[in-house]
């Protein structure tokens, strides 16, 4: 193989001159692009739109590879991968994310006190900020890092029309284990109950922040949790606990991060429930590999939350 030269700028790798002939038209290939090498040789091989061809990238570098076989054509099943594959050292700034998130979370909500201490609005929207850019920002160093400085690509964040269906029959499910898994904790003590919508109370009475429970429960939240633990944070445990183990790791933090010690005992269905719907995710990330279909589960499992506690007035 010549050897690689690095790309000039620091940009997207230049396609791969086509060297193989078309093969017939396959509706169901997707368009001319990168996409993980099926081959397992490189990091990427170019997929002209027909056939894959000699160009390969790996990291910031592109170069051609003629001395291998072609891979085999696209299937109609085949799932394209763009997903970076990150080191373990990577877990660790997943997890140092997670600690910025939560201090910049503290730190915003004391700064909307400070500046109007009763508007729950204020405090509402900076805390969520400071949560959301800790879990962005590790993301974004992990990708420029270690991937290739495309969040996107690198954790999966691509959409499909199916992941409308998709999404709603996975939120479903995800319900369904939760009812399932909170009866025993009913039969042992109805005061492990609890709801996790306490941060929200005000919002029936306040148009802004109705608006912005709605904004950030049933979009923000789906989007930018997903990209971190099903995205950055899924990916950086499979080097160390592999993919069953990432999984439920994942979820498990995932539940934990949304318990609050004044939930009390009520904290034990709130993680139960959570990091089941977590670790369903997790397993639906991998099994797309993407997270389209995760993200908009994600969204109707929020949403119904959310309506069921407007109808039972616990927002007031």
């Amino acid at each position: 193989m010549p050897r690689a030269r690095p790309i000039e700028g620091g940009g997207t790798p230049v396609p791969a001159p086509q060297s193989y002939a078309p093969l017939p038209s396959q509706p169901s290939a997707p368009v001319a692009g990168w996409y993980r090498d099926p081959g397992g040789a490189h990091q990427y091989r170019f997929w002209n739109g027909y056939a894959w061809t000699p160009g390969v990238a790996n990291g910031q570098y592109v170069g051609q590879d003629f001395s291998a076989p072609p891979p085999t054509p696209w299937s109609a099943a085949q799932e394209p991968d763009t997903r970076a594959e990150l080191p373990p050292v990577a877990a660790a700034y997943a997890f140092g994310g997670i600690v910025a998130a939560i201090a910049l979370s503290f730190l915003g909500a004391l700064v909307a006190t400070l500046v109007l201490p009763h508007s729950r609005f204020l405090i509402l929207v900076l805390s969520q900020a400071g949560l959301w850019t800790g879990l962005v920002g590790a993301a974004a160093i992990v990708s420029r890092k270690f991937g290739t400085g495309n969040i996107w690509r690198d954790f999966g964040v691509r959409f499909r029309g199916m992941d409308v269906g998709w999404g709603l029959l996975v939120s479903f499910v995800a319900r369904f284990a939760g009812f399932i898994l909170l009866i025993p904790l009913v039969m042992i003590d109805r005061r492990l109950i609890g709801s996790d919508v306490a941060p929200l109370r005000g919002a029936r009475h306040d148009s802004s922040v109705l608006i912005a429970v709605v904004l950030m429960v049933v979009i923000g939240a789906p989007f930018i949790e997903e990209l971190f633990f099903r995205g950055l944070l899924l990916r950086s445990l499979m080097p160390v606990a592999g993919t069953a183990g990432a999984i439920a790791i994942q979820g498990l933090v995932f539940g934990a991060l949304h318990m609050r010690p004044s939930y009390g005992l009520g904290n034990v269905s709130i993680f139960v429930v959570i990091a089941a719907m977590g670790i369903i995710q997790g397993v639906v990330a991998e099994r797309f590999r993407r997270l389209g279909p995760g993200i908009v589960a994600h969204g109707f499992f929020n949403l119904f939350a959310l309506l069921l506690a407007l109808a039972l007035h616990t927002l007031r």
